[in-house]
């Protein structure tokens, strides 16, 4: 049991090296590099929004996107609500975003080696994994599953839809 908790931490570590590396070639912090990915995908977001899916507060997300914006690689808009600022990535902050997801190369290229049924089990594995520490309260479900294809937002509740089970509330951190 003890050597498989040390492969999935040395993995964890080695993707947050990765992910803590390509950000600060363009001299953001990794969360920083998490909101330039989720940008990436979702296109312009609010400050509420962008602390709820990384699972920080609204202060953090803030003064990350103070900095970004102060680097050139965000900028602040209205929304399709007009009463609402959102942000979005401007051209400088696109292309950071991109240089820094091709961290995960690498590790498409591996996982594209295992074939559908090795694919099937890791991912129901690493979402039971996470469900279970979302049940005891030791991780919070946005930050953990970001980007997934599978997380789903059903009202006040996220689910996996590869596990078919409740992840947790939707609610913004304090």
């Amino acid at each position: 049991m003890e050597r498989t908790v040390d492969i999935i931490l040395a993995f964890s570590n080695a993707l947050w090296r990765l992910l803590a590396e390509a950000s600060k070639k363009h001299g953001l912090s990794p969360l920083q590099g998490q909101i330039a990915l989720y940008l990436a995908k979702r296109g312009e977001a609010s400050v509420t929004q962008i602390a709820r899916e990384l699972a920080v507060s609204i202060s953090t997300a803030s003064e990350s996107l103070k900095s970004m914006i102060k680097l050139g690689y965000v900028e602040v808009a209205r929304g399709r609500d007009k009463r609402v600022k959102v942000v979005r990535l401007t051209e400088a902050g696109r292309r950071a975003a991109e240089e820094i997801s091709s961290i995960y190369d690498a590790l498409s290229v591996v996982v594209s080696r295992l074939n559908y049924a090795e694919r099937a089990l890791l991912h129901m594995l690493y979402a039971k994994i996470v469900g279970e520490l979302i049940d005891k309260g030791l991780i919070e479900t946005p930050r953990a599953c970001v980007g997934c294809q599978f997380l789903d937002k059903a009202g006040e509740l996220y689910i996996c839809r590869l596990a078919e089970r409740p992840l947790g509330r939707a609610t913004a951190p304090r």
